[in-house]
Protein backbone atom coordinates (compact mmCIF):
# COMPACT_ATOMS: atom_id res chain seq x y z
CA UNK A 1 0.00 0.00 0.00
CA UNK A 2 1.32 3.04 -0.88
CA UNK A 3 0.53 6.11 1.67
CA UNK A 4 2.94 8.89 2.95
CA UNK A 5 5.03 8.54 6.12
CA UNK A 6 2.84 11.14 7.38
CA UNK A 7 -0.02 8.69 7.29
CA UNK A 8 1.89 5.80 7.99
CA UNK A 9 2.87 6.99 11.48
CA UNK A 10 -0.74 8.08 12.05
CA UNK A 11 -1.99 4.70 11.22
CA UNK A 12 0.66 3.01 13.27
CA UNK A 13 -0.41 5.14 16.27
CA UNK A 14 -3.97 4.42 15.80
CA UNK A 15 -3.17 0.77 15.32
CA UNK A 16 -1.22 0.91 18.82
CA UNK A 17 -3.87 2.55 20.68
CA UNK A 18 -6.38 -0.01 19.22
CA UNK A 19 -3.63 -3.23 20.36
CA UNK A 20 -3.39 -1.53 23.68
CA UNK A 21 -7.62 -1.13 23.98
CA UNK A 22 -7.53 -4.49 23.11
CA UNK A 23 -5.05 -6.18 25.69
CA UNK A 24 -7.16 -3.86 28.11
CA UNK A 25 -10.17 -6.31 27.23
CA UNK A 26 -11.92 -3.48 25.58
CA UNK A 27 -14.61 -4.69 22.73
CA UNK A 28 -13.71 -4.22 18.78
CA UNK A 29 -16.23 -2.17 18.09
CA UNK A 30 -15.11 0.40 21.11
CA UNK A 31 -11.27 0.26 20.30
CA UNK A 32 -11.44 1.16 16.58
CA UNK A 33 -13.16 4.46 17.50
CA UNK A 34 -11.17 7.26 18.06
CA UNK A 35 -12.76 10.54 19.19
CA UNK A 36 -12.04 14.12 17.28
CA UNK A 37 -8.64 15.23 18.70
CA UNK A 38 -7.30 11.94 19.92
CA UNK A 39 -4.00 12.91 18.60
CA UNK A 40 -3.53 15.69 20.87
CA UNK A 41 -2.23 13.99 23.67
CA UNK A 42 -0.14 11.24 21.80
CA UNK A 43 3.34 11.52 22.01
CA UNK A 44 4.63 10.49 19.26
CA UNK A 45 1.52 12.81 17.12
CA UNK A 46 1.73 15.94 18.92
CA UNK A 47 4.19 17.82 16.99
CA UNK A 48 1.48 17.29 14.02
CA UNK A 49 -0.40 20.59 13.27
CA UNK A 50 -4.05 19.88 12.94
CA UNK A 51 -4.20 20.38 9.64
CA UNK A 52 -1.06 17.84 8.98
CA UNK A 53 -3.43 15.49 10.61
CA UNK A 54 -6.44 16.42 8.89
CA UNK A 55 -4.54 15.70 5.54
CA UNK A 56 -3.26 12.40 6.57
CA UNK A 57 -6.89 11.02 7.75
CA UNK A 58 -7.85 11.99 4.00
CA UNK A 59 -5.23 10.09 2.62
CA UNK A 60 -6.26 7.43 5.25
CA UNK A 61 -9.82 7.58 4.13
CA UNK A 62 -9.17 7.89 0.38
CA UNK A 63 -7.14 4.31 0.82
CA UNK A 64 -10.53 2.80 2.66
CA UNK A 65 -8.45 2.15 5.72
CA UNK A 66 -10.54 4.56 8.12
CA UNK A 67 -13.81 6.11 8.16
CA UNK A 68 -14.97 9.26 9.61
CA UNK A 69 -18.52 10.12 11.13
CA UNK A 70 -20.10 13.26 10.89
CA UNK A 71 -18.72 14.48 14.17
CA UNK A 72 -15.21 13.93 13.42
CA UNK A 73 -14.77 10.82 15.60
CA UNK A 74 -12.48 8.37 12.76
CA UNK A 75 -12.81 4.64 13.03
CA UNK A 76 -10.23 2.05 11.65
CA UNK A 77 -11.59 -0.14 8.94
CA UNK A 78 -10.73 -4.22 9.16
CA UNK A 79 -8.57 -3.47 5.98
CA UNK A 80 -6.01 -1.32 8.11
CA UNK A 81 -6.14 -3.74 10.94
CA UNK A 82 -5.29 -6.15 8.77
CA UNK A 83 -2.65 -4.41 6.84
CA UNK A 84 -1.37 -3.90 10.08
CA UNK A 85 -0.84 -6.75 11.16
CA UNK A 86 1.00 -8.13 8.62
CA UNK A 87 3.52 -5.43 8.79
CA UNK A 88 3.87 -6.08 12.68
CA UNK A 89 3.59 -9.30 13.03
CA UNK A 90 4.94 -8.74 16.81
CA UNK A 91 2.28 -6.97 17.73
CA UNK A 92 2.28 -3.47 19.81
CA UNK A 93 6.20 -3.75 20.94
CA UNK A 94 7.34 -3.64 17.06
CA UNK A 95 4.89 -0.76 16.55
CA UNK A 96 6.26 1.35 19.31
CA UNK A 97 10.03 0.32 17.67
CA UNK A 98 8.98 1.56 14.27
CA UNK A 99 7.60 4.82 15.55
CA UNK A 100 10.40 5.45 17.68
CA UNK A 101 12.51 5.42 14.90
CA UNK A 102 10.51 6.73 11.95
CA UNK A 103 11.92 9.91 10.90
CA UNK A 104 9.83 12.88 12.40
Amino acid sequence: MDITKESEKLLCCMYRIYLERRKQGIPKATAIEFEDGFYISDNHLKKFSRTDISCCLNELKSHKLIHENIVGDVFLEDSSIFYMENRFKNGAKEVLDFLTNLIP
